[in-house]
C-alpha cells in the first residue's frame, strides 16, 4: 500500500502500531507459557508494557491522522484558526491563554515582560 498524503501515511503507521501491539501480546503470553517461573513471568510483564506503549502511540497516531486530515480539508477549525487542534493535541497553551504557575516554584515560561492578550480571528 502506497501513502501520498500525510493523514495516509499517519493512518499506516497507526495500522503498523496496533499489528505490533497484537504481536507483543502473543509473544507475551508465549513467554508466560514457556517459562513459567519468576524470571519468564518479568520477561512476560516487560513485553506486556512494551505492547501497551505500543497501544498507547498507535492511539495516538489514530487521534493525529485525523487531526491533519480535518485540517487538510477545512473540516474543523478552533476559537485561535486553524492551528487550534494541534495546539489541543500537543498540548500547549493557545496563543493568548494564560498559563498559571504551580506551587513549585518554576516559571511557566521563558518569555519575560508584559504580554498583551490575544482575541481570536473573526466577529465577536
Amino acid at each position: 500500500m502506497r501513502a501520498d498524503q500525510p493523514e495516509e501515511r499517519l493512518s499506516l503507521l497507526a495500522e503498523c502500531l496496533h499489528a505490533a501491539v497484537t504481536d507483543a501480546a502473543r509473544l507475551s503470553r508465549a513467554i508466560g507459557e514457556a517459562s513459567p517461573d519468576a524470571v519468564g513471568r518479568t520477561w512476560a510483564e516487560r513485553t506486556d508494557l512494551v505492547g501497551r506503549e505500543l497501544h498507547r502511540q498507535a492511539e495516538l497516531a489514530t487521534e493525529l491522522a485525523t487531526t491533519v486530515r480535518r485540517l487538510l480539508t477545512g473540516e474543523q477549525d478552533g476559537p485561535h484558526g486553524r492551528w487550534s487542534p494541534l495546539l489541543d493535541l500537543a498540548g500547549l497553551p493557545h496563543p493568548g491563554a494564560a498559563r498559571l504557575p504551580g506551587t513549585d516554584g518554576r516559571r511557566t515560561s521563558d518569555s519575560r515582560g508584559v504580554v498583551l492578550p490575544l482575541l481570536p480571528d473573526g466577529p465577536p
